[in-house]
């Protein structure tokens, strides 16, 4: 961005300006030879005023779009830049991609499809600080050629540590894996979320086999029903992932207003997590999917289906 010029206002004496004299004209031929000169001048000045400008505003760094018309001095904001106003930009997408965002810089790009496509993210937080990532949080959104939005993911994270690298991976669609051709990072409040209407005070969210009912009692969140299917495909990702959620289920039972429980079954497993958000601090089960009782259910939808949900 280039520097901008300061205006220098012209300021003149409070006395009352007094005429001087300059010197006298003589009524003689030298006087007519004189006037001769003097519109001579003043016409050829005249004539090369268009080019003489030009000069000048180049050595002053104004705008090569010289107008002789009458200036307006009224201020009109409607032409005023706002330096406070962030612009997303759109990226080609590709492992060689780098840029810089509110401080976060994105490389490392890589988007893979077996058993199940992903994208891979590397954010390094380049600030001396942490960026909170609550209020306003980042999404990146997929587009393709025509720059036609495929999808919306949201960076699950309440913070980035300052001076730190971290990879992300994300699941996406196939369809996003074979069309995605450009990305956009961008920061989205509450109050670009848009609005939603519950009809029967319940909205149920769905991805592969992960089921989760928000119930909503005067606009606010009274209970979350979690029920989760994972089929035996025989693998050891299926025994860590058995011995991992056994563990969870045991934490949870330990929290007041939480009750979980897995049953195993011929061919995988079912853990049902059943929350009170009255007596639960949600903070406590460190899953993105819990939100408190006060949040809006604009929010929950928003937020789940940037992370592969479908809510309704």
């Amino acid at each position: 961005m280039g520097k901008k010029n300061k205006k220098v206002e012209a300021k003149l004496s409070d006395q009352e300006l007094e005429p001087s004299v300059i010197g006298y004209l003589e009524e003689s031929k030298n006087s007519i030879i004189g006037l001769v000169i003097f519109f001579s001048v003043f016409i050829l000045v005249a004539f090369n005023l268009p080019i003489i400008s030009e000069y000048v505003n180049k050595y002053l760094g104004k705008s090569d779009n010289f107008s002789s018309s009458v200036v307006d001095d009224t201020d009109d904001n409607s032409d005023k830049k706002d330096d406070n106003v962030k612009t997303d930009t759109m990226y080609d997408l590709s492992d060689t991609l780098e840029f810089t965002y509110e401080n976060l810089k994105f490389t490392k790009f890589s988007m893979t499809c077996s058993n199940g496509c992903s994208l891979s993210i590397n954010v390094e937080n380049q600030s001396d600080s942490n960026i909170l990532n609550t209020s306003s949080k980042f999404y990146f959104e997929l587009y393709d050629s025509n720059s036609t939005m495929l999808g919306r993911h949201i960076f699950d994270t309440k913070k980035f540590e300052k001076n730190k690298n971290e990879l992300y991976k994300f699941k996406i669609t196939n369809d996003e894996y074979d069309k995605a051709s450009k990305i956009q990072i961008v920061t989205k409040s509450v109050d670009d979320y848009p609005n939603y209407e519950l009809t029967d005070n319940k909205l149920t969210c769905v991805s592969n086999g992960d089921t989760i009912e928000y119930s909503y009692d005067s606009k606010k969140i009274s209970s979350i029903k979690n029920t989760l299917e994972l089929a035996n495909d025989g693998t050891t990702n299926y025994d860590t992932a058995l011995t991992l959620y056994s563990k969870i289920a045991s934490n949870y039972n330990n929290i007041e207003g939480v009750s979980s429980n897995i049953i195993e079954v011929s061919n995988g497993f079912t853990m049902t997590t059943d929350i009170d958000t009255e007596k639960v601090n949600i903070d406590r089960l460190e899953n993105n999917n819990y939100y408190d009782s006060e949040t809006d259910v604009k929010v929950v939808k928003f937020e789940m289906e940037a992370r592969g949900y479908n809510c309704k």
